[in-house]
């Protein structure tokens, strides 16, 4: 693991001749920092590994902008046969609960949005991107000609996830028990699949994705409850 090589590298100082005492010390110095560093690119990897299947794709995206423009302007959607048809608002509710997180079952009335809600795809999604461009859209217009990253809420769910995402879809994870977990728990599945995506994402050696995911697991047990 890095910080053994760090921490060999440290301990072996003082018997190195190469190094001035003010060599030393600035090492010594720069030890922190630099192990600060890779335990944070050594979490983020953890933490896309585990959420790599609930990253959404552009295309669904770009379908739920698509349904919130026509459901705020009250405008119908042309579907694959060119026909009109409405905005989807089970398709809404859906992207807005599991995907953006910012809504649970009481925030809406069967499909129907609640004050809450509707204001949010008001403001927070359709007055994030030029109105106008929708408004006087042409023919050729397409809701894939917008940057979904324009938008601050719809950029969480391209970008990176954090340990709040982790803990929300799965509520029975347990990163105390991840060194050796239970079988037939949602922490066992989890890790299998964790180890997995980071060798498949990242390069990882089995032996590297193991370690690695136990000693960020190891410190993020301390803060999970």
């Amino acid at each position: 693991m890095p910080r053994d090589v760090l921490n060999a590298m440290v301990e072996r100082l003082d018997t190195a001749p190469v190094f001035s005492a003010n060599e030393r010390t600035e090492y010594e110095n720069r030890l922190v920092p630099i192990k600060n560093h890779i335990f944070s690119q050594q979490e983020t990897d953890v933490v896309d590994a585990i959420m790599r299947d609930k990253r959404v794709d552009e295309e669904t995206v770009e379908e739920y902008i698509e349904h919130v423009y026509a459901w705020v302007e009250s405008e119908t959607i042309e579907n694959d046969r060119g026909e009109a048809i409405e905005p989807d608002p089970l398709k809404m509710k859906v992207f807005e609960i599991e995907h953006l997180g910012r809504f649970d079952e009481g925030d809406y009335d069967g499909t129907d949005p609640t004050e809450g809600v509707e204001a949010f795809r008001s403001e927070k999604v359709l007055t994030a991107l030029n109105r106008h461009a929708w408004r006087n859209r042409d023919e050729d217009f397409r809701v894939s000609d917008v940057d979904p990253r324009e938008i601050p809420v719809i950029e969480t769910v391209l970008g990176s996830y954090d340990w709040d995402d982790v803990r929300r879809t799965h509520g029975d994870l347990d990163p105390s028990q991840w060194a050796d977990p239970p079988s037939g728990t949602e922490t066992e599945a989890v890790k299998q699949r964790t180890l997995q995506n980071m060798q498949e994402l990242f390069g990882y050696s089995a032996a590297a994705a193991e370690l690695t995911s136990r000693h960020v697991m190891g410190q993020v047990s301390y803060r999970w409850d």
